[in-house]
Parts: C-alpha cells; sequence; structure tokens
C-alpha cells in the first residue's frame, strides 16, 4: 500500500507510528503537519505576542519529540499536539503573572481602502476582545480560544483540556458572559443583555 492511496487519518497514524520508532523525517512530517493550528492557537493564547508564541511553539514540539514514546495514540495526534500547547501557554503565564497591559497595541492596517475610520474601529475592537480574552481566568480562556476561535467541537476541547464536554459548555458560558461583561462599554450592550 502507497501513501496514497490511505485517507488522512490513516497517512498521519501511519507517520505517528514511524516517528514513535524514531524516524526523524516522520515527526517533522507530523509537526509541519500541525504547526499552524499549534502557533495559532498559542498566539491566540498570547494575545497576539508573536515573539513568545514563536518560542512556545518551539518548546511544544521538542516537548512533543521527546515524549513521543509516551503518546498512546488514544486520541488524534493534533489533539495531543494542542494539549501540550495549552499547557506551554499556561505554565508560561504563570512563571510570568502575565499582565494584559503587555499586550502590544499596534496593529498593522492596510494603506488604502474605502473605509479607513471604519477598520480603525474595527482593529481597536479586535484589539479590546485579545485584551479581554487575555484578561479572563486560564480555564475560561482556553476554552473560548479553543471553541470560538479555533472552532473545536465541544469533545476536541474537553480531550484537549482533560475535562468533560458538559465542563467546556459551562466555561463557555462563563466566558462569554464575562468578556460581554468586559466589553459592554465598548459595544453599547444594555444591562438586560449583559445579565443574560
Amino acid at each position: 500500500m502507497t501513501l496514497v492511496e490511505v485517507g488522512s487519518g490513516e497517512l498521519e497514524l501511519q507517520f505517528t507510528r514511524r516517528a514513535q520508532g524514531g524516524d526523524r523525517q516522520a515527526f517533522d512530517w507530523l509537526m509541519q503537519r500541525h504547526l499552524k493550528a499549534v502557533y495559532n492557537l498559542i498566539l491566540r493564547m498570547l494575545a497576539g505576542d508573536r515573539e513568545t508564541a514563536q518560542d512556545l511553539v518551539q518548546d511544544t514540539f521538542l516537548s512533543a519529540f521527546r515524549s513521543l514514546a509516551q503518546f498512546r495514540r488514544e486520541s488524534r495526534i493534533a489533539t495531543w499536539f494542542h494539549r501540550i500547547a495549552v499547557n506551554k501557554v499556561l505554565n508560561h503565564r504563570a512563571r510570568r503573572k502575565w499582565n494584559v497591559t503587555d499586550i502590544d497595541p499596534i496593529r498593522e492596517m492596510p494603506d488604502s481602502g474605502p473605509e479607513p475610520i471604519q477598520q480603525l474601529e474595527e482593529a481597536e475592537l479586535h484589539r479590546l476582545m485579545e485584551k479581554a480574552v487575555a484578561g479572563l481566568p486560564e480555564s475560561l480562556a482556553s476554552v473560548f480560544i479553543l471553541r470560538e476561535l479555533q472552532k473545536k467541537s465541544y469533545e476536541e476541547v474537553a480531550e484537549i483540556l482533560e475535562t468533560t464536554p458538559e465542563a467546556v459548555r459551562v466555561r463557555l458560558h462563563r466566558a462569554k458572559k464575562e468578556l460581554l461583561k468586559r466589553l459592554k462599554p465598548y459595544l453599547g450592550v444594555n444591562d438586560a443583555l449583559a445579565r443574560a
């Protein structure tokens, strides 16, 4: 059977087995396949801190490589990479006592466009949202990012965070409620909606 004949999931499983057997090229293939998703997850959890995100991505895959023998293949390797990444960010934030005021407010804006004022307002709202998400307790921020921004299923989020889908739903509801409260002054949301 050639690699072309197998489906994506089966191909990934083959590469995972080969990587666990010591094949460095197989691990590199897995890493390249999931690098963008892991980077985006970390970047969002760090509210746009690209330099730290790059460092933590490297740390994530280095840890994954070193502990590949412990991966039991009970979940997808993508889920395992995401779990390691979330733990790296949480450990980083705990070590650093991460402060949301460290977020760089400068965003690249297009030089031209039909509505520069609208673009500035959207960029400001995006910055405020990043700051609000970064200010959430870690358990709420990670659920919100994985479910709402990364579009993971409740089951995937539960697996990554080693909890239950019901706990994910509860945390997500609490995260949304807290975000709405924090963003209320900027969005013109009335009190009745914020209490919902």
